[in-house]
């Protein structure tokens, strides 16, 4: 028996009328799965297959690749698929049961619009609940699944770049240039907890590392390289041990040259699908939150302001132990040559970024110079500034493996010096500029890195030490401003995924009403305007959260945009339901 000939007989009191609603609704229900099952299917597959094609031309993606990339990309899509092909999928089914006057017969045998939309509203808000849960729990997973199948066989790419004679980009600023280059099976490094997953030999390299504005920072060399590459916990970075290589920093000029191998620090590769907080789940966001330096743009704001801080600490410990004479001796070194330099002066001022020690007529400003802990020169000087040197290629080039973080170096510079050799000769020499390189023994950039981004922002309010100096405030402000547009990311992104999932019901009442209205056009110009009407609430809702970010609108005015694109569907599927109703 058809809907219309039941519903015909409960008019005619032929059938008990309370068992009639459940057949509609199974009719109902029915027709819709039947075109929202294959409509959902094509659309994932044409989107999968979209986002597949430019990392398949990158040549990210072979054969099994690729087809792993499209299943984990499916559930990725299924958030902005669903929406609409269940649009699609109920404009249809009320276009048809209007044409075919099934509707009337609802409304003859008592029913109202109320009654007949009930099945419309159950599989609309089934669907609002699975978005909601599918986007915050379920999808990001699949992220970082595809990021892992974007990233299994980069060595392999990595050696195709070279052989064509492609410079490689390991990251931003960071540039890779080989002659040859061949991978290696089944690398292994002896005492490491992590083993690399694959590892390419290379032939002259070249590492050079740039600023955003094309400025040679670093570079390092060497006639042959062993790059590896590791992931873990969602990382992925590659380490470099460079034999007999040189390493140049074209700012000061400095050449570091070793006859052994040069272990490089991690460089990590980029990953947008960590980076982003669009592609957290909800717990993951929720401590983002909590512990913004997890994100790598914080992370990299705080690895300025570490470094800041850290020479300005080592500035002023030096200055207190020259002035307290309960303090140690105030002593700079330089492990690597094995010297140590013993540094003695009657006044010292403190003048921001820099200290200048003065003799006071009687005592002079002393440094004395111990090589293997034997006594190897004497500096005396009227005159001497200390500063913190800014210029380190440690950032890129770990001449010292043990050490994760780099520590801050000073210079003294002495003017009109005059030097004693301690050794055999005695010999004096006058120079009218001696200066030499050093570190505190003790550690002060390790503390601060492993200090809250809260915490460092707060001992930068709170200590004078850096209230005099402007490279510190300026990268305490930036990191401020970091934070607040990642936390403000974080609220775009969960009421993004909120008025995303709500959106779903209103597009299918809405589809069903217009089809109400509209049942004797063509049901593929119903579905236009449906369409149309669902563009513009995705629209303005994602407008939300670009407007959620941009710190020159208030976090209100963007929550409001983000749920407009709601509000104005709901008040147009009210202002349906009530023409329908009236007619």
């Amino acid at each position: 028996m058809s809907v219309r000939r039941a519903l015909a007989a409960v008019a005619c009191y032929d059938l008990p009328r309370p068992t009639m609603p459940w057949t509609l609704y199974r009719y109902i229900l029915k027709e819709l799965l039947k075109l929202l099952v294959p409509a959902s299917l094509v659309l994932l597959l044409v989107f999968s297959f979209a986002t597949a094609i430019k990392p398949l031309n990158d040549g990210l993606l072979g054969p099994w690749a690729l087809i792993m990339f499209i299943f984990y990309t499916v559930p990725t899509m299924l958030t902005l698929v669903l929406p609409f092909a269940g649009g699609y999928a109920v404009t249809l089914v009320f276009c048809r049961c209007v044409a075919d006057n099934e509707i009337t017969a609802c409304l003859s045998s008592g029913m109202s619009y109320r009654t007949i939309l009930l099945p419309v509203l159950f599989v609309g808000l089934l669907m609002t609940l699975t978005l909601f849960y599918m986007s915050n729990w379920v999808v990001p997973s699949f992220y970082r699944k595809v990021a892992v199948v974007l990233q299994q066989d980069v060595a392999q790419l990595l050696v195709g770049q070279i052989q064509r004679g492609h410079a490689v980009k390991l990251r931003a600023g960071v540039i890779l240039h080989a002659k040859a280059a061949k991978t290696v099976e089944q690398p292994q490094l002896p005492d490491r907890d992590i083993q690399p997953l694959q590892a390419i030999l290379v032939r002259g390299v070249v590492v050079g590392e740039f600023s955003p504005d094309g400025l040679l920072r670093r570079e390092a060399s060497a006639e042959a390289a062993d790059i590896y590459f590791f992931r873990d916990s969602g990382l992925a970075w590659v380490e470099m041990q460079l034999e007999s290589g040189m390493a140049y920093d074209p700012h000061s000029g400095v050449v570091w040259r070793s006859a052994g191998v040069i272990q490089t620090n991690r460089i990590y590769l980029p990953s947008r699908f960590r980076d982003d907080p669009k592609f957290s789940s909800w717990p993951e966001l929720s401590r983002l939150g909590r512990e913004p330096d997890r994100n790598d743009g914080v992370g990299n704001r705080k690895k300025v302001l570490v470094r800041l801080m850290s020479g300005q600490q080592a500035l002023s410990s030096l200055a207190s132990s020259l002035t307290d004479p309960a303090s140690p001796a105030a002593v700079l070194e330089r492990p690597q040559e094995a010297e140590r330099y013993r540094i003695t002066a009657p006044r010292v001022v403190h003048d921001g970024d820099i200290l200048r020690l003065n003799g006071d007529g009687r005592e002079p400003v002393q440094v004395h110079i111990m090589v293997g802990g034997v006594a190897h020169s004497h500096v005396q000087t009227e005159r001497a500034i200390v500063r913190i040197d800014r210029q380190d290629t440690r950032a890129l080039i770990n001449f010292e493996p043990g050490r994760s973080v780099v520590e801050p170096w000073l210079s003294i510079d002495c003017s009109d010096a005059l030097i004693t050799d301690r050794r055999a000769s005695g010999e004096q020499v006058e120079q009218p500029e001696f200066t030499r390189r050093g570190r505190l023994p003790l550690a002060v950039a390790g503390p601060l890195k492993q200090t809250a981004a809260s915490d460092l922002l707060a001992l930068v309010e709170s200590d004078p030490i850096y209230h005099d100096v402007p490279a510190v405030r300026e990268a305490s402000h930036k990191m401020v401003r970091t934070i607040e547009k990642l936390k403000r990311k974080i609220i775009a992104q969960l009421n993004l995924r909120g008025a995303s999932a709500i959106a779903a019901v209103l597009f299918l009442l809405f589809g069903a009403l217009l089809s109400l209205r509209m049942g004797k056009s063509l049901p593929l110009v119903v579905y236009f305007w449906t369409f149309l009407a669902a563009m513009t609430v995705v629209v303005i809702t994602h407008g939300g959260e670009n407007v959620m970010t941009d710190r020159s609108f208030g976090i209100a005015f963007g929550l409001l945009i983000t749920w407009l694109g709601d509000l104005l569907m709901a008040g147009a599927v009210a202002v349906l339901y009530w023409r329908v109703s009236m007619h």
